[in-house]
């Protein structure tokens, strides 16, 4: 759930420039421990966890969208087809959806936050 959180807030694009800007404010001599949030935003995986993340950030393209604003959910006859494409075994799909629908859930909330100002995230 976390991992999709993370990746729909940047992911490592964002971790990147994070650990950039960090390493620009010490080398000019800032003291860090006094910045919010000054740590890095890698994220760890379970082993057991690593490949339905990997699924799930290969999904990107297969959001639903709402006709006004907003997102809807994945895609589901598009989320079998990556899994037919991808090669996974019958028998795994059932265990990968279901940690793929818990990952879509916390997307889901991301995904679809509200600025400040009441106008629709974009992602």
């Amino acid at each position: 759930m976390a991992a999709a959180e993370w990746w729909e807030r940047g992911g490592e694009p964002a971790a990147r420039r994070r650990r950039q800007d960090i390493a620009d404010l010490q080398a000019v001599g800032a003291d860090i421990s006094e910045i919010k949030d000054a740590q890095p935003l890698d994220f760890e995986v379970f082993p057991e966890n690593w490949d339905a993340v990997m699924f799930y950030i290969g999904l990107r393209t297969q959001w639903r969208f709402a006709p006004f604003g907003g997102v809807i959910g994945l895609d589901y006859p598009g989320v079998e087809a990556a899994m037919r494409m991808q090669r996974i075994p019958a028998g795994n799909r059932p265990a990968l959806f279901g940690k793929i629908q818990i990952m879509e859930g916390a997307a889901l909330v991301v995904l679809n936050e509200k600025t400040p100002d009441g106008k629709q995230r974009q992602s």
